[in-house]
């Protein structure tokens, strides 16, 4: 459940910047949110935005991705398992 309940203009983010903010409410599996506060400790709330950040930008490179695949066709099968071998070789 994702609930978007205030908006702070001008609100500061533990890092000191302003940045408009707000708040919101998830529910979220206990065993990861114990992780999560295992590694992000204090910084749970900049640690949280940077995760969604990321998956927005992979959403957005998924789309992109989908577009060309639209415009040109898929990639052939041997030039995945080629740039696939260099990933895991890097």
């Amino acid at each position: 459940m994702l609930g978007l309940t205030t908006s702070r203009p001008g609100a500061t983010s533990g890092r000191g910047k302003l940045h408009d903010m707000a708040m919101s409410s998830f529910d979220l599996p206990l065993d990861l949110v114990e992780a999560v506060r295992t590694v992000a400790g204090s910084d749970i709330d900049n640690w949280v935005a940077d995760a969604l950040r990321r998956k927005l930008a992979a959403s957005e490179l998924d789309r992109l991705l989908d577009e060309i695949a639209d415009e040109i066709g898929p990639l052939p099968p041997s030039l995945i398992a080629e740039a696939d071998a260099a990933w895991r070789a890097s």
